[in-house]
């Protein structure tokens, strides 16, 4: 109905979009949520920008789902890429970019890159 009545592009209708890909995501349903995710992330770089919170926030949520899709490595690229423009846009101590690396860590240690993980955390390693 938002597209229909507000446009593709309307700031609802992306939210609109971003809050079916979280029922989605929600349910399990991680394959649609990512597409959902996907297509909110570019109707977000374009409204806003590419390093604008809102889409920096989009591109988690592909991220988030990758993992869930058991794709780390994508994920982690993600992640890697998005850790740094976080830093720019927000500072290190947003909230946006401690996710990001506590993210990144998970990514890292699901592909069994522990020592990487362990820096990027800070240097503390898991117990």
């Amino acid at each position: 109905m938002c597209e229909q009545r507000l446009g593709k592009e309307d700031g609802t209708t992306v939210l609109a979009t971003g809050n079916l890909a979280g029922s989605l995501f929600g349910l399990g349903e991680y394959r649609t949520a990512l597409t959902l995710y996907q297509d909110m992330h570019r109707r977000r770089r374009r409204a806003s920008g590419e390093n604008s919170l809102v889409t920096l926030h989009a591109e988690a949520n592909i991220a988030i789902t990758l993992h869930k899709l058991g794709d780390y490595e994508e994920a982690r690229a993600i992640n890697a890429d998005l850790l740094p423009r976080f830093e720019r846009a927000a500072g290190k101590d947003h909230s946006g970019t401690t996710l990001t690396r506590s993210r990144l860590v998970m990514n890292l240690r699901a592909l069994g890159r522990d020592e990487e993980a362990d820096e990027v955390h800070g240097g503390i390693p898991r117990f």
